[in-house]
């Protein structure tokens, strides 16, 4: 068995970077939890910059132009058609679903790049439901918890096919093959 230097990968800021096919290669030979192991390990003692998505202005701009296009109700469920609950966090909104929501709208995530671009670092600064942002546990955490968010790496390897949708006119996007992709079931705006 080989053994892995993470450093050999590393850029500029730290950050192990492998094509798919090195990336395939290594999990097959020391297996997937090695492999992550070792990553968090490196991440825990070397601390590369969290790997946040680049977006230049002219992606963030074609793809706003793009959404501006596309017809947003194919998105939206109305309120009576929609068969899903709805569980709040908290029972004490002042504009509760139950009595004021309007719908479900449940999209993929392809006209992110819009708001990314401006506050995607913030986005994963956030933490939720009792967890920790990924950006503080990548930068503070200790291997173990590093060790915990990466898993979904693996997900391109096991189980998981490209699938395009023409119908809404998007980018091929991944889905699981056993059944589908995430969702998102509510959007609250606050006012």
């Amino acid at each position: 068995m080989k053994n892995l230097d993470l450093k050999q990968y590393a850029d500029e800021n730290r950050l192990p970077i492998m094509d798919s096919i090195q990336f395939k290669n290594w999990t097959d030979e020391i297996g997937k939890e090695k492999f992550r192991e070792l990553l968090s390990e490196y991440i825990a003692e070397h601390r590369p910059a969290f790997p946040l998505n680049k977006i230049s202005y002219d992606d963030m701009k074609d793809n706003i132009i793009k959404l501006s296009k596309f017809d947003t109700s194919k998105l939206c469920t109305p309120k009576e058609q929609s068969h899903k609950d709805v569980f709040e966090k908290y029972d004490d909104y002042k504009y509760p679903y139950l009595k004021y929501g309007l719908g479900l709208i449940d999209a993929p995530s392809i006209y992110n790049k819009c708001s990314n671009y401006f506050h995607q670092d913030l986005r994963l600064e956030c933490g939720s439901y009792g967890f920790r942002a990924p950006k503080e546990v990548w930068e503070n955490g200790t291997a173990k918890d590093i060790w915990k968010c990466l898993g979904p790496i693996w997900r391109g390897i096991n189980g998981v096919q490209k699938k395009e949708i023409k119908e809404l006119d998007m980018n091929p996007v991944l889905v699981m093959e056993k059944g589908e992709g995430c969702k998102i079931l509510d959007v609250r705006i606050g006012i």
